[in-house]
């Protein structure tokens, strides 16, 4: 009965299918492990070694009480206690065979799910190219700036789409770092949690011809109210190199 509202949406028995990793619960993947639970998701294991510290009580899932704890540890509670539901969370810290051994030994018999949540691209790229080798495998990618925020995802196996997404992955010494004081703010952190899990569950949920389509990549700038959406083909400018107003002439996302 809990879910009874979205029951014509996203059906307990496609969710049941399906066995999620989030890795990192920081700002986004505190706020999507929560969002995920109340759609009806049970099988997730979350990844975080870090603790919450006080600046992070105005952008991520954590109460005032929270400081100072394990972020995986206040993950776990607040998602118990918002939505009923029991995750697993791991004070460790990730990578892409610890990630597909904790989702094969909890459970075995579902298709994974990795959502890569982390701050830093060079984490990600190593965590994907171990992801690489878990066939059929979804694996999707939020990052954001002070007013921005992209997120992206891939299927394992379709060359095509690994290709592009790894092209997407820069050096972090390469990526241009938000100054200190500009880093998030709260409603670009919602929207960014909200855009990954609507990526889920239209990924899941098969279209009016019965495929299963990963949408395209999405940014998203508060500061102009721009939506952009477009197929990645070429070199990907940084979501951290875009201006925080950009013109509507300049494809962001390279020419198609």
């Amino acid at each position: 009965m809990r879910h009874l509202n979205q029951t014509g949406l996203l059906p307990q028995a496609t969710m049941d299918q399906y066995a999620i990793a989030i890795i990192g619960t920081g700002a986004i993947g505190s706020f999507v492990a929560m969002a995920l639970t109340k759609m009806g998701f049970k099988n997730i294991v979350a990844f975080d070694p870090d603790k919450y510290e006080e600046h992070n009580v105005a952008t991520q899932m954590c109460p005032v009480d929270g400081v100072g704890k394990r972020k995986t540890v206040v993950t776990r509670d607040m998602v118990k206690q918002f939505s009923g539901e029991d995750i697993i969370c791991l004070a460790v810290t990730a990578t892409g065979k610890k990630a597909m051994a904790a989702l094969n030994t909890n459970y075995a018999d579902k298709a994974h799910i990795y959502l890569l949540c982390v701050d830093s691209l060079d984490v990600r790229k190593a965590i994907f190219e171990e992801l690489m080798h878990d066939y059929g495998a979804l694996v999707f990618d939020a990052r954001m700036g002070a007013k921005a925020y992209r997120v992206m995802g891939v299927s394992v196996g379709d060359a095509t789409g690994m290709a592009d997404y790894l092209r997407t992955l820069v050096p972090d010494a390469e990526a241009v770092q938000e100054r200190c004081g500009q880093k998030s703010i709260i409603y670009t952190v919602l929207g960014v949690a909200a855009e990954m899990c609507s990526f889920i569950h239209r990924s899941i949920m098969p279209d009016e011809t019965g495929q299963h389509l990963i949408p395209e990549p999405v940014v998203f700038d508060y500061g102009s109210g721009m939506r952009i959406q477009r197929r990645i083909v070429g070199d990907v400018e940084r979501l951290e190199d875009m201006p925080d107003t950009p013109e509507p002439a300049v494809p962001v996302l390279g020419d198609e």
